[in-house]
C-alpha cells in the first residue's frame, strides 16, 4: 500500500487497573477505530462512544461485546493488503508490538495494524502501548517486518458496519 490510515489512538499509560498503565488495549484500539470510521463516514463520533463498553478499572476487552467482528487473515501479505483495502484498519491481537519481549516470550495484547508495504514486506502497526511524542497523550507508529510479526497474530478484527448501523438507526 501506498499509503497509511490515520488514526488517532490514545495510549495506555494513565491510571488504569495496572496502577500507572491502563491494561485495555483492546478498548483502546476499538475506540480508535470507531473514531476513524465516524470521521471516514462523517458520523458524530458521541453517537457511538458511549455505547461502547469500557473501564478503566476493569479488564475486558471482549471482541463478541465489540462493533467488531472476527475476520481471518492468512499468513501472507497480499490478504493483509487487501483486507485493509476493504475493512479498513483492522485490530490484531497476539503477543506483538512492545507486548512482544522476543525470546523472553510476551503477553497478548491488542494493537491496530494501519498499513502494509508488499513490496519491502513491512507492517505498520499502532500500538497503545507506544508513546506518541509529537502528540501528548497520543500513541504512535511502528514499523516491523511483516513475516516476524504475522505468525504472532492470533486474531483480526474488523469494523462491524451492521452492528454499527443498528446503533445509528435507535
Amino acid at each position: 500500500m501506498d499509503f497509511t490510515y490515520r488514526v488517532d489512538m490514545k495510549h495506555q499509560w494513565r491510571p488504569g487497573i495496572g496502577g500507572f498503565v491502563d491494561l485495555n488495549c483492546g478498548w483502546y484500539c476499538q475506540d480508535a477505530l470507531l473514531h476513524w470510521y465516524c470521521n471516514k463516514n462523517k458520523l458524530p463520533y458521541y453517537l457511538l462512544k458511549d455505547k461502547a463498553k469500557r473501564s478503566r478499572l476493569s479488564y475486558g476487552f471482549s471482541p463478541d461485546d465489540s462493533f467488531c467482528h472476527r475476520i481471518f487473515l492468512p499468513k501472507n501479505i497480499e490478504f493483509y493488503k487487501h483486507a485493509l483495502l476493504k475493512y479498513g484498519p483492522i485490530i490484531a491481537s497476539g503477543k506483538i508490538g512492545m507486548a512482544d519481549f522476543g525470546f523472553l516470550g510476551g503477553v497478548n495484547h491488542y494493537v491496530l495494524i494501519v498499513s502494509v508495504n508488499a513490496k519491502r514486506n513491512k507492517i505498520t502497526i499502532q500500538d497503545p502501548l507506544n508513546i506518541n511524542f509529537g502528540m501528548p497523550g497520543y500513541s504512535g507508529c511502528r514499523i516491523y517486518d511483516f513475516y516476524s510479526v504475522a505468525p504472532k497474530i492470533e486474531g483480526t478484527l474488523v469494523v462491524n458496519e451492521y452492528k454499527l448501523a443498528c446503533f445509528r438507526c435507535k
